[in-house]
């Protein structure tokens, strides 16, 4: 429906903790960003978005899941629901 996916967020009640840059995250980046009030982690997956720089699925969801933090999964357009289960998610929406 075109609003920010921070929007959406808030809406719900919860508050976005934004982990690494535009261009670059980097595993300390997620890392440091969960503490013991963060609920689930969103892991944001757009083929139309640049691919490089980021964390793969699989290493996002073992930094969470680490810390006992489920992660949910925004695949926006993608059409694979299994595929991102497969990969470590705990839920998949799309957006």
């Amino acid at each position: 429906y075109g609003a920010p996916i921070d929007q959406s967020i808030r809406v719900a009640g919860a508050k976005v903790i934004p982990a690494g840059t535009v261009s670059v995250t980097q595993d300390y980046h997620v890392r440091e960003a969960i503490n013991d009030r963060t609920a689930a982690a969103l892991y944001v997956v757009a083929h139309h978005t640049v691919q490089y720089g980021m964390l793969s699925l699989e290493e996002f969801c073992e930094i969470c899941h680490a810390k006992s933090v489920p992660v949910i999964v925004d695949a926006a357009s993608e059409y694979d629901l299994r595929s991102f289960l497969a990969r470590g998610a705990d839920i998949v929406v799309y957006s």
